[in-house]
């Protein structure tokens, strides 16, 4: 393959008229005139080329600790979507406390796994993961169609695991102004709960249920509800599930 003088190629591209400055002040970045131009270029170039340039620029910007969702795309037009899906991994991890950034990063992660055959066994994982980062960042718009898609599977989960998907379902629908759906939500986990004799991982979504039966007009059922929500929540160290159902408890008593 001969070896391309990328400035010899800048000065014939912008000569010709195929790249035009796309920053005029300095006239530094360059961007072809037109989208269909770059179509034509872009597809005249050999796929195993194509793939080649698309990991070079991944590594380039990956050193450069820049864009991430762009590094991710250049791996996954290179043909390496485990080095795209890490390379989201890691971006989310080092989003800390952010918790919008964190929940994109989330998102673009199970969306790239769903695209992808090799990566479908990890869209599950994904999938919870990207609903606590929407649920944690209160984006109940997105949460909900992640939501739905969990919730048919619910019956396999490990009790913590279905507990914590009810409460998300809950305050998901309770954040898009479904109420009755909401209460119905609660009230069936509960009961399931209570059927199944296993109540340790619950405290939260009991006082979201008990919260449902306060705002309903049923206060014996809040009070007892929050009762129940305020041991278990003690008795696992869930200082936010304590907190709300003893607000919730409080407004009960009337």
């Amino acid at each position: 393959t001969a070896t391309i003088d990328p400035a010899r190629a800048r000065e014939q591209m912008t000569g010709g008229g195929l790249l035009v400055a796309a920053d005029e002040a300095s006239g530094d970045v360059l961007a072809f005139w037109h989208p269909l131009v770059w179509e034509a270029v872009y597809n005249d170039v050999p796929l195993p080329r194509r793939r080649q340039l698309h990991a070079t620029i991944a590594s380039t910007l990956e050193a450069e600790d820049l864009q991430p969702e762009a590094v991710a795309r250049h791996h996954e037009l290179a043909d390496d979507p485990d080095a795209a899906l890490e390379t989201l991994l890691v971006a989310r991890k080092a989003a800390g406390g952010n918790v919008g950034r964190g929940a994109s990063l989330a998102r673009a992660a199970l969306d790239l796994a769903r695209r992808h055959p090799s990566l479908h066994e990890r869209v599950d994982e994904l999938s919870r993961l990207a609903v606590n980062d929407l649920f944690l960042a209160g984006r109940w718009t997105e949460l909900e169609p992640l939501v739905n898609n969990l919730w048919p599977a619910r019956h396999t989960m490990q009790p913590e695991a279905r507990a914590w998907l009810a409460n998300v379902a809950v305050m998901d629908l309770l954040f898009l102004g479904e109420l009755a759906r909401a209460r119905a939500t609660a009230d069936e986990e509960v009961a399931q709960i209570e059927t199944a004799g296993d109540s340790s991982a619950a405290g939260l979504l009991l006082a979201q249920a008990a919260f449902l039966a306060n705002f309903s007009g049923d206060f014996a059922v809040a009070r007892q509800r929050s009762e129940r929500a305020v041991a278990i929540a003690r008795g696992s160290g869930d200082a936010e599930a304590s907190a709300r159902a003893q607000l919730v408890h409080i407004l009960a008593r009337r």
